[in-house]
């Protein structure tokens, strides 16, 4: 079998507002979070290390053109980004559900940037899912009710800049 070589482009916040969502996301309990062993690794928990808004995920790195992308990440100026509520997703399946903030996309611009890029060449099973703008906070049990958690968080991010991630190199 065949290891897809997966790239994915996000969008990098300012370090103060990192910081405060990360202090924010303490009041979830360990005993809350879900983990998982994948490929030998501790995999789950509280996601806030690498908090990030991904704009695509699942590019074939074996066909993509890295100096394209670069020119396309150069020319994205999402500038600042409203949060709006917090919620829960998972898919068909899964043992776990993801907490995140939603992001408002009032102006369409990560939609639409996130539509530009579908048009590079990605691996289709990772499109299936309407793409729903959202920065992932923790990966939490299935029992666990969320609507005890208040986001008092900034309710601004700054995008610092835009990052594409691949075989754990990065082009920002």
């Amino acid at each position: 079998m065949n290891k897809q070589n997966i790239g994915y482009i996000t969008a990098n916040f300012l370090e103060k507002e990192k910081i405060e969502i990360i202090n924010w996301s303490k009041i979830i309990n360990n005993k809350d979070l879900y983990f998982a062993k994948k490929d030998g690794k501790i995999d789950g928990g509280n996601v806030t290390g690498d908090l990030h808004l991904t704009l695509f995920y699942g590019f074939d790195e074996d066909k993509i053109n890295k100096n394209y992308i670069e020119k396309i990440i150069n020319n994205v100026n999402l500038g600042s980004i409203e949060i709006g509520d917090m919620s829960t997703f998972s898919f068909p399946g899964q043992e776990y559900k993801v907490l995140y903030l939603a992001i408002k996309d009032n102006e369409g611009r990560i939609k639409e940037c996130h539509e530009e890029l579908k048009n590079l060449p990605h691996f289709a099973e990772y499109q299936k899912f309407k793409f729903t703008p959202h920065v992932a906070i923790a990966f939490l049990k299935k029992e666990f009710d969320e609507t005890i958690v208040t986001y008092n968080g900034p309710r601004f991010l700054h995008i610092k800049k835009i990052v594409y991630h691949s075989k754990g190199k990065t082009i920002s």
